[in-house]
């Protein structure tokens, strides 16, 4: 499904964005001193969804679009075509098939 490497770096760019974010919005003060915010203070400062988020949201509705498609539509067809022959050597390529069904599992879907 999705390379260890390809989600190791994809959480190095969250954590990266999140630090960023920190230092633009600053501290906060409470009663005991200064304290960092958390992630979920600054997804609501940013008042956007996460980037990751929004991609898999919108990978999903491609798919349930493209599931609603009559079946003799060219998109469909290329959509849910199978390669005949002998593949090549090594990590099978990642397809957007396999990430939509990788997001749909890890909604439990």
């Amino acid at each position: 499904m999705q390379n260890l490497d390809n989600v190791c770096m994809g959480h190095k760019k969250f954590v990266f964005e999140r630090q960023i974010l920190r230092k633009l919005f600053g501290s906060i003060q409470c009663k005991e001193g200064w304290r960092i915010r958390s992630n979920k203070e600054l997804q609501k400062s940013r008042k956007e969804a996460n980037n990751a988020q929004y991609k898999k949201a919108q990978r999903i509705k491609r798919w349930g679009h493209l599931n609603r498609k009559e079946e003799i539509k060219l998109v469909k067809k290329i959509a849910e075509w199978n390669p005949i022959g002998v593949s090549t050597k090594g990590r099978p390529k990642n397809r957007w098939r396999d990430a939509v069904i990788y997001d749909l599992k890890k909604l439990k879907l």
